[in-house]
């Protein structure tokens, strides 16, 4: 036997330990019910199966903001140089060499554009090496734009003339990079909800 007490007028009332739903309480007359409680090994189970789920955000959580943490890394990286070349002065060079370079993994199937070129500046001559981005599966065949002995334009650094770019600025496809932000933006909202789930986890043990 088991006595329970009745939730309505707070008296005991025995029951079979086998007995669970809904009975009518003798002492009152109105019905109330009882459910079987868990037992141990199944509040551990609960227990085990609710970390679990925890260490998995944790997991999941971590490695998100591993990857898109380095990716913001290089995107502020080339923000940064792409500021540095606003004043850099355009000067004349000659290409004395191009090739195209395929990407790798998630990047292949675009193609980058190198080319090796030699200018004057102050009087001193340089040989400037520089990638030209952004990077595309256009850029196949870029290099044919950039045949040894043409004239082009590049831009150079005023205070270091031995520092030089194909490129000045940003352009559209420089701005869209800017998106990958989002990425540890996402990070940091899984972080909360990491801590805010391990909090209330903790709590409810």
């Amino acid at each position: 036997m088991v006595e329970v007490e009745c939730p309505h007028c707070e008296t005991d009332v025995a029951l079979d330990d086998d007995e669970f739903g809904v009975f009518i309480c003798p002492h009152c007359d109105i019905e109330f019910e009882w459910e079987n409680p868990p037992s141990e090994r199944e509040d551990i189970e609960i227990e085990l199966t609710s970390f679990s789920e925890v260490f998995s955000l944790w997991m999941i959580t971590l490695v998100w903001c591993g990857i898109s943490f380095v990716i913001a890394g290089f995107v502020v990286s080339d923000i940064l140089y792409k500021f540095e070349t606003e004043d850099w002065h355009p000067t004349d060079a000659v290409v004395l060499d191009s090739w195209v370079v395929e990407g790798t993994g998630e990047a292949s199937g675009t193609f980058c554009l190198w080319a090796e070129y030699e200018y004057e500046f102050d009087g001193v001559e340089y040989i400037g090496l520089d990638e030209k981005t952004p990077c595309t599966p256009e850029n196949a065949n870029a290099d044919e734009d950039y045949p040894v002995g043409k004239g082009i334009t590049i831009f150079v650094d005023p205070d270091n003339p031995s520092e030089s770019s194909l490129t000045q600025g940003f352009d559209v496809e420089d701005q869209l990079t800017c998106c990958f932000f989002i990425l540890p933006f996402i990070g940091l909202i899984l972080i909360g909800c990491s801590i805010w789930t391990t909090v209330n986890k903790v709590k409810g043990k």
